[in-house]
């Protein structure tokens, strides 16, 4: 039994009143038999829009799919889906100080990992999309607005997770006010610079001959110095210059002078070194530490250098001074 037909044997072709009337000869049948020789593109070409049309209209036996239905083109599939509703459950499950953005055209964000202008900025945007959508967009606005505020709450800083050492510690030291008549404390500035690549041998002499100088006559020391280590004490001295007439009300930068300067021994790596007939060596990659404390006021003066015998004298007290336990 195949499709029904009309009575001049032409077949029936659907109409959307749902009744059928039949094709002409050499019409639309003819364009479909015309089409169904010709293989992908070329048979809708043949065919024309008048063609498909009634190709899909055809009744097939059995159920199944007419030939020509293979040539037209397939339905069109969203490749890329919008998350907006699935974005949104899960705004609706997890609590507002870590909700996720629910508008489509923002980048996602949590409330950690989010500073205050970026929420700020985030919050304006959905508010605007939330005005032009409607009601669905204003709850969106709302949730994230109430989310904005969360995120400010908990901004993290990374200032106070740096390595600062006990040396830098000590410009924290907060003295109690001083009392009528009494002389004003001077200031004290304590600053470092670490893991210098030098040795610190070599900056010690450095470091000891300026020590006890005020700091123009440092700087002048420094100048004419042909070391490599002058030039990074000088920069260490104009950063801890700068850091008094800040930090620590110094009137006049000048009003300074070094109290204590020394280097210490800062990381070291150790590499090989290889020799000949398969043999090496242990080669150490040097860095080191330079720290210097301002005072100020002018310099105090020189102490006189001591004797050999007052040398003695005061070592022979220091042993004197001692406390033995465990005996009579």
């Amino acid at each position: 039994v195949g499709p029904p037909r009309a009575a001049g044997g032409g077949p029936l072709r659907r109409v959307p009143g749902g009744t059928a009337e039949p094709t002409v000869e050499g019409g639309r049948g003819a364009d479909l038999q015309q089409a169904d020789a010709v293989p992908g593109a070329e048979a809708e070409e043949a065919a024309g829009p008048a063609g498909v049309a009634a190709a899909a209209a055809i009744p097939v036996r059995g159920g199944g799919q007419h030939p020509l239905r293979r040539h037209l083109p397939a339905r069109r599939h969203t490749r890329f889906k919008r998350p907006r509703a699935a974005v949104t459950r899960r705004c609706r499950k997890a609590p507002l100080a870590r909700c996720r953005n629910t508008t489509p055209d923002l980048p996602a964000h949590d409330s950690l990992g989010v500073t205050g202008g970026a929420a700020h900025a985030w919050g304006a945007a959905a508010g605007k999309r939330g005005g032009e959508d409607g009601g669905a967009g204003g709850e969106r606005s709302r949730l994230l607005a109430s989310c904005s505020i969360s995120l400010l709450s908990n901004i993290q800083t990374r200032t106070y997770q740096q390595n600062v050492g006990r040396w830098e510690k000590k410009n924290r030291i907060v003295y109690p006010p001083q009392l009528p008549g009494e002389p004003r404390r001077p200031a004290e500035i304590f600053h470092c610079r670490r893991d210098i690549k030098y040795s610190k041998d070599k900056m010690w002499y450095l470091a000891k001959l300026i020590k006890g100088m005020s700091i123009d006559q440092a700087f002048a020391q420094l100048e004419f110095s042909d070391k490599k280590g002058a030039k990074m004490i000088k920069e260490v001295l104009l950063e801890a210059q700068e850091m008094a007439v800040r930090n620590h009300n110094v009137e006049f930068k000048s009003n300074l002078y070094i109290a204590d300067s020394f280097s210490g021994k800062g990381h070291y790596l150790k590499r090989i070194r290889y020799h000949g007939r398969g043999m090496f060596g242990i080669m150490e990659k040097v860095r080191c530490h330079y720290f210097v404390k301002l005072v100020e006021g002018p310099p105090p003066p020189p102490e006189a250098p001591q004797t050999g015998f007052d040398q003695a004298k005061e070592y022979v007290q220091q042993l004197r001074n001692r406390t033995i336990i465990h005996t009579l």
